[in-house]
């Protein structure tokens, strides 16, 4: 059995070529860009939305496979140089899921900006699930297409009038002055309606904090796909935002932006396993480390 496992885990990556061009969308509320890989019934498309505000990326992968229910496991994302074998990358969340019967089965995975911004020569992009056979995907073209998503956030930001605030050199950051941004939003905020007709979905939020601490501009970055759910994040993020604003070098307040990533779900409706488990603790502990560092700093 020991041996099995280990052969499971040295299985060789299935490579899929690309099949289409890059896409890429300058949405009104988001940017996205998109390539497919594979032919038939391998085909693997993957979507990227990078947050204007933010070191995260949202990728979306799609590909035909049977509906198991809403399951949250972790991959491991990667990109190396095709042709290296050695593979770091980080661990992720993984949230996969169907919508009605198409028979697409979708996954949320979001990475670290970071990771996108060395690129090698040639790059090869790896998912490796917890459980399971890792996928390498070449991504030629993708540093126009990540410059091209970085003029598309510029121009969002300009026309929601924050883009100044992106210019502002922050020396000391904005800390909000009571609870904790983590506790800003929880199910309370939930709207009764998504809550009835068991949607569920993530909103990415980007707000402004004015030079004065408080919270004026609130856009939805990327949205669950339910109105009444992203109205509800900024809602919750204006009527709690209080912030010390940020400083420069001189000390003189400015503003600033500051983002955050909502999952609306219960948790009845995901299937975790032990590796989602893990995960999941280990993030709890960081957020708790965070929140206990920003109510310290808030103190007179």
């Amino acid at each position: 059995m020991l041996m099995m496992g280990m052969l499971l885990a040295a299985a060789a990556p299935v490579r899929l070529e690309p099949s289409s061009k890059w896409i890429v969308d300058f949405g009104a509320q988001g940017c996205a860009m998109a390539r497919s890989f594979g032919t038939g019934a391998d085909r693997l498309t993957i979507v990227w939305r990078v947050l204007p505000v933010r070191d995260l990326t949202q990728m979306v992968t799609e590909q035909k496979a049977p509906d198991t229910g809403r399951r949250r496991s972790t991959a491991r994302v990667a990109i190396r140089q095709d042709g290296d074998v050695a593979v770091n990358g980080e661990e992720v969340l993984t949230e996969a899921f169907s919508y009605g019967n198409d028979g697409v089965r979708r996954q949320h995975l979001w990475v670290s900006t970071n990771i996108f911004l060395a690129l090698p020569a040639r790059p090869v992009l790896r998912i490796q699930p917890a459980t399971g056979v890792p996928t390498d995907v070449p991504l030629p073209g993708i540093a126009k297409a990540l410059d091209a998503i970085a003029a598309c956030n510029a121009d969002l930001l300009k026309s929601w009038s924050m883009d100044s605030a992106k210019a502002n050199h922050v020396e000391v950051p904005a800390v909000s002055e009571s609870k904790s941004v983590a506790d800003w939003i929880s199910y309370r905020d939930y709207p009764q309606s998504a809550l009835d007709s068991g949607l569920i979905g993530t909103t990415s939020i980007v707000w402004l904090i004015e030079a004065d601490g408080q919270v004026r501009n609130c856009q939805v970055a990327i949205s669950s796909g339910t109105p009444a759910v992203d109205k509800a994040a900024c809602d919750a993020i204006i009527r709690n935002g209080r912030y010390k604003p940020a400083r420069d070098a001189s000390g003189k307040p400015v503003s600033t932006l500051q983002s955050r990533t909502i999952v609306w779900s219960l948790p009845s409706d995901w299937i975790n396993d032990a590796a989602a488990r893990k995960f999941s603790d280990k993030r709890w502990r960081e957020w708790q480390a965070k929140a206990r560092a920003e109510k310290s700093a808030a103190k007179p």
